[in-house]
Order: structure tokens, then C-alpha cells, then sequence
């Protein structure tokens, strides 16, 4: 997590505490196509977490129904304000600074939840400038996947603000990030024809420097490259490498996940990423 409002240190527990009073149907984000919307939203102050859920769904679409029995369809109409929702849940850790999201094909992801969270945020007067995001975990095979590479043709990297500011960890972006006032910065990179970039320099060494930091505030990092004996070039994305566990869970009659299993999965899950942490300052 990363939370910013003016320069003071920010306060996490008060920050979802007022979140949390936002009223349900306030936290929502709607755009052109699709709704996003967090109606609730709890936080525990005895350990410090916060539970939520997310449903995402598209804008003016009503369900098709198709009838197994005789082959036949029908347009399954809405009521006013309706729209056909994935559910996710959630649940974040304020100590630790780490949020687990459940994972849905379809549903809001850590980046909706985000947004909504913040713009819910921003309603608030207290509030009004305060920013937060959530970016992804990565997992250590995105950094190897850089190495099986004989040539890297190109190379970019999106940045948010971190938690405390702009540090040296970030570089030669550090400086115009901060006299920018940015809330992100962002840098691609390529090579000469039939050349790779520099693999220990540059923005190469900028994100292995950074992804290696635990709270790392990378928004989003992709390589494209020509690996051994291979011709045609392939890329590698922090997207499908982020931090992940499969779990099976318990489904309703209507077959939709059972809230109080995933929540259980979701807090275990945290509880060992938390026991594997080390002790370190972001």
C-alpha cells in the first residue's frame, strides 16, 4: 500500500476508519462501461485489518439465459440501477502495509479497489487530496525470467509515489519526480537495432533494484527480448507475475464463493506472507 496526503507521515488506521464512514452507496466509481463499488467495508482496530468487497459489473447489460432443456434464449431485463456482478473480496492489513485480493477473471482488481478507495476518500474534506494505491507483489520469477534473455529489446516501468517519498532506491527518476510533484513516473527503453540494452545499467538495473525492495511501488513493468536459439522476440509482464496462491474454496447452492470461507483463505494466506516478511522499513 502506498497512501500519501500533503508530506506528514500517513496514518493508515484513521484513513480506513473514514472510509469506512463513507456510506455504502457512495463508494462507488462509475465510468463509460463498467461500475465499481465497495458497499462494504469494516475495519478491525483490534488487529489492525481491514475486510472488504468489491462488485464490478458492465454498465447496460442485461444477462442472456440460455435454456439447456430446449435450446432456447431469452434477454433477462434489469431493474433500474441493476448490472450483473463478480464479487471480490479483500482484506488488507494496516501494520504490514499489504492487501490480499481474490483473484476473479471478471471481478474488480487491487487497482479498481483502489480507486475506489481513494475517490471515497476524497469525498471527505480531510481527505481531499489524499492519494492511495496498490500495486502488485512480485513474484522473484520475474526477475529470472530477465536473465533467460540473450538480447532485451525493450524495457519499461511505471512508478507511484512511494510510501515515505521519491528515495535513491528510484534512481535518476528520483529527481524529476519529486521537482515534478508526481504521483507517477514512468520510462521505456530501447535498443539499437539488433543490440540489447545494458543488463546492469540503466533502466535494467533500475528494475531489478526496485522490484527487489519489499515495498516495492511498481505500478506496472514489461521486457520484450530474444531468448537463446529463438528468433522471435517474447515479452515478460509483471502482470502475470505477481505474487499469487491457489486455494480451493467452498462454493453456495448458487454456486458463488462462500464469503465466510474465503475470508478465512484470504487471512491465512496474510498470516504467512506476514510470518515470511522480514523486518524492514519501507
Amino acid at each position: 500500500m502506498h497512501g500519501h496526503l500533503g508530506d506528514a507521515p500517513f496514518d493508515y488506521l484513521s484513513f480506513f476508519q473514514q472510509v469506512s464512514l463513507v456510506p455504502g452507496d457512495s463508494r462507488i466509481l462509475v465510468t463509460e462501461d463498467r461500475i465499481v463499488a465497495i458497499p462494504h467495508l469494516e475495519v478491525d482496530e483490534d488487529d489492525a485489518r481491514v475486510r472488504l468487497a468489491a462488485y464490478e459489473g458492465s454498465r447496460g447489460q442485461n444477462p442472456l439465459i440460455f435454456n439447456t432443456t430446449d435450446a432456447s434464449e431469452r434477454i433477462q431485463q434489469l431493474d433500474r440501477g441493476e448490472i450483473v456482478a463478480t464479487k471480490t473480496h479483500a482484506l488488507i492489513d494496516i501494520s504490514g502495509r499489504i492487501a490480499i485480493v481474490e483473484y476473479n477473471h471478471r471481478g474488480a482488481k487491487a487497482v479498481d479497489i483502489a480507486d475506489v478507495v481513494e475517490r471515497s476518500a476524497q469525498t471527505l474534506p480531510a481527505y481531499a487530496s489524499a492519494t492511495f494505491a496498490l500495486t502488485p507483489v512480485v513474484d522473484m520469477r520475474f526477475l529470472e525470467a530477465i536473465e533467460l534473455f540473450e538480447r532485451i529489446q525493450l524495457a519499461r516501468i511505471r512508478i507511484v509515489r512511494p510510501n515515505l517519498d521519491w528515495t535513491d532506491h528510484y534512481n535518476r527518476l528520483t529527481e524529476i519526480a519529486s521537482d515534478s510533484d508526481a504521483r507517477t513516473v514512468a520510462i521505456e527503453a530501447t535498443a539499437k537495432r539488433n543490440a540489447s540494452l545494458s543488463r546492469n545499467n540503466g533502466v535494467i538495473q533500475l528494475i531489478k533494484g526496485v522490484l527487489g525492495q519489499r515495498f516495492a511501488g511498481v505500478k506496472s513493468a514489461l521486457l520484450t527480448g530474444v531468448k537463446p536459439g529463438e528468433s522471435s522476440p517474447t515479452s515478460v509482464s509483471l502482470r502475470d507475475h505477481t505474487e499469487h496462491q491457489r486455494t480451493p474454496v467452498k462454493l453456495t447452492n448458487e454456486g458463488h464463493v462462500e464469503d465466510e470461507d474465503i475470508d478465512d483463505k484470504l487471512a491465512e494466506y496474510l498470516n504467512e506472507r506476514l510470518a515470511e516478511a522480514p523486518a524492514e522499513e519501507a
